[in-house]
């Protein structure tokens, strides 16, 4: 496409369909905006309906989630609706977008908040801050907002032969302390399991 800037697919796993067809995440930037995850980057859908042989998009911002949104993963949601979970920027929460036309469209970017992830979202934190440039000086600066960890990659998925959604993000001011939140409604709503967290290895 002549006006991207860079194109990256997932790079969490795609999905396949009750079609057949395959479908995977991506996202892409326009020339004007450098940065991958400022305002103009886009997540969007490539599929395959050939088992991989050929893959396909459908073109146009009218079909792309966002601006501002990046790295994502899609799951089939129990009410026969696609659910895409998207990275954001900085100082931006993650954000969960819709399709109920297996992919072709997606609805307008909806981002977490403390009612819909019954956790504390937007909170007080300390955010470290190093120089760029010689001689590097470092600074704690307090910020409210969200936490620091949804700024990455994370993931979501259907549990098999259940209608329970699943989606994770490091749940702490750093890429640390990594939760599970579960759904039982297609998404709308979110809660960390009774238990507690979840930890698991993350890099």
């Amino acid at each position: 496409i002549s006006n991207w800037d860079f194109y990256m697919p997932g790079p969490a796993a795609g999905v396949q369909l009750p079609s057949g067809r395959l479908m995977v995440g991506a996202y892409h930037g326009v020339a004007y905006n450098k940065s991958k995850q400022g305002g103009e980057a886009f997540s969007f859908t490539i599929y395959s309906d050939n088992l991989g042989a050929n893959w396909s998009w459908v073109d146009g911002h009218a079909y792309d989630v966002g601006p501002g949104a990046g790295e994502c993963q899609i799951a089939p949601a129990p009410n026969g609706s696609l659910i895409m979970r998207t990275r954001t920027g900085r100082h931006l929460p993650p954000a969960f977008a819709w399709s109920n036309d297996n992919g072709t469209t997606w609805g307008e970017l909806v981002y977490w908040t403390n009612g819909m992830m019954h956790a504390d979202v937007y909170q007080h934190y300390i955010y470290h801050s190093c120089s760029r440039t010689k001689p590097v000086t470092c600074q704690n600066i307090s910020e409210f907002g969200p936490f620091g960890g949804s700024n990455t990659q994370g993931s979501i998925a259907r549990l098999p032969g259940s209608d329970l959604l699943v989606t994770s993000a490091p749940f702490a001011p750093s890429r640390a302390n990594m939760t599970l939140w579960v759904s039982s409604d297609s998404g709308k709503s979110w809660r960390i399991p009774a238990n507690g967290h979840i930890y698991s290895l993350y890099s």
